[in-house]
C-alpha cells in the first residue's frame, strides 16, 4: 500500500515538474516577443522623432516668347506647340508664356533683350542677326534657295551649324532651330511692276538690314528699313509707296486694304529661326535641353507647312479684296540680284552650300 502511494507521489512530482518547465518555456518566449516589439516600437519611435528632410522645390524655368507677327500667322500655330510640347514632356520645369503682335516690341528690341542675357525668345530672320555674325545672312541673300525642303536641308547641315555656334560665342545667343519658314516674299505697291525698270525710285518697307537692303537697292527701289507695325500707316500717309514680304504676313496686317498690286518676284525666300539668350538655355536643366531643341525643330516644321498650305489660300483671299496678282519673268530680277553675292563677301558661302543642295 505504502509503495503504490510513493509512486503516485512520484508521477505527480514529475507532472508537476514537466508543466514547470514548460510553463517556464512559454514565459521566456512570451518575455523575449515583448522585449522585441517593444524594442521595435521604440527604435520606430526615435526615428519618428527625427526630423523628416523636407523635398527641395525647384522654380520653374520661364521665357517669355514674342513675335511680331499675329495669333492668326501661321507661325503661331508653332510656338503654341512649341510651348505645348515643351511644359508637358518637361513636366512644367521649363514654361513659356507668348506673346503676339509685338506686344514685346519689335524684332529688333526683342533681339537687343536677348543680347543683354534676358528671358526673352523670338522669330528672327538671318538678315537681322547679321551684325554679330555676317555670314548668316546668306540664309536670306536673293534667289538662295528655291524651296523649303531646300532651306531645311541647308540648315541642318554641319556648315550651317558653325555659323549658328559662333552667335553664341561672339554675342551669347542660342538658336534653338532655324527652320521657320515664312514662305516667299514678293513686292507689294499701289502701281503694277512688270519690270525692273518700273522699282526704279519705288520706296518699299524691308526689313533693316544689309541683306534686304542690298536686293531692294539691286533691283532699283529705295529700300525703307521700318518696324512691321508701322507699314499700314506709312503706306496710308503715303511715306513709302509699299513692302516687299511674303502673303502670311500681307494678309494678317491687312495690308491688302491699302496695297493693290502683288508682283510675284520671288526674290528671298524667308527662312527664319527661333532664338533666345544662351544665359536663358543654361539655366534650362540639362536632362531637358535636348527636349528644348528637340522641340523648337519640330514645331518649326508644323509652323513651315502651314504656312505652305495656307500660302495660297491667303492669296485668294487678297484676290478677293481687289488686289491684283502680277506674275512676271523673274530671270532679270535674279541677275540683278547677283551683285549682292559679291557685295557682301557670299560667293565662297554660295558654292559651299550650292554642294550641299547638289546644284
Amino acid at each position: 500500500m505504502i509503495r503504490i502511494f510513493n509512486r503516485k507521489v512520484a508521477i505527480t512530482i514529475s507532472v508537476l515538474l514537466v508543466l514547470g518547465a514548460l510553463f517556464s518555456g512559454c514565459s521566456s518566449d512570451s518575455t523575449k516577443k515583448t522585449s522585441k516589439t517593444s524594442k521595435t516600437e521604440n527604435t520606430q519611435k526615435e526615428a519618428d522623432k527625427k526630423p523628416k528632410k523636407e523635398e527641395v522645390k525647384v522654380d520653374p524655368v520661364k521665357l517669355s516668347l514674342g513675335v511680331v507677327v499675329t495669333n492668326q500667322d501661321p507661325l503661331y500655330a508653332g510656338i503654341e506647340q512649341f510651348k505645348k510640347n515643351v511644359e508637358e514632356k518637361t513636366n512644367g520645369a521649363v514654361l513659356i508664356e507668348l506673346y503676339p503682335n509685338s506686344q514685346l516690341g519689335d524684332t529688333k528690341s526683342m533681339i537687343d533683350s536677348i543680347k543683354e542675357g534676358k528671358e526673352i525668345a523670338t522669330i528672327a530672320d538671318a538678315g537681322v542677326l547679321s551684325p554679330f555674325v555676317p555670314e548668316i545672312a546668306i540664309l536670306n541673300a536673293p534667289y538662295f534657295f528655291k524651296t523649303y525642303d531646300e532651306g531645311k536641308k541647308i540648315v541642318s547641315s554641319p556648315e550651317w551649324k558653325s555659323i549658328e555656334d559662333k552667335l553664341v560665342s561672339s554675342v551669347k545667343m542660342k538658336v534653338l532651330s532655324f527652320n521657320w519658314y515664312q514662305g516667299v516674299r514678293n513686292v507689294v505697291t499701289n502701281k503694277p511692276i512688270n519690270s525692273i525698270t518700273d522699282l526704279k525710285g519705288v520706296k518699299l518697307r524691308t526689313i533693316k538690314s544689309p541683306v534686304f537692303e542690298s536686293t531692294l537697292a539691286a533691283l532699283g527701289a529705295i529700300p525703307a528699313g521700318l518696324p512691321w507695325a508701322d507699314v499700314y500707316t506709312k503706306v496710308k500717309s503715303k511715306e513709302i509707296d509699299g513692302c516687299e514680304a511674303q502673303n502670311s504676313a500681307l494678309y494678317n496686317a491687312k495690308l491688302y486694304e491699302v496695297l493693290k498690286y502683288i508682283t510675284k518676284t520671288s526674290h528671298i525666300q524667308l527662312m527664319t529661326s527661333l532664338v533666345t539668350s544662351d544665359a536663358w538655355f543654361q539655366k534650362v536643366p540639362e536632362k531637358y535641353r535636348d527636349i528644348v531643341l528637340t522641340e523648337a525643330f519640330n514645331a518649326g516644321d508644323v509652323a513651315s507647312k502651314k504656312t505652305l498650305e495656307d500660302s495660297n489660300g491667303y492669296e485668294e483671299k487678297m484676290k478677293a479684296a481687289g488686289v491684283k496678282i502680277n506674275e512676271i519673268d523673274t530671270k532679270p530680277f535674279e541677275a540683278a540680284t547677283a551683285s549682292v553675292y559679291d557685295k557682301l563677301n557670299f560667293k565662297q558661302q554660295q558654292e559651299t552650300f550650292k554642294k550641299i543642295l547638289g546644284n
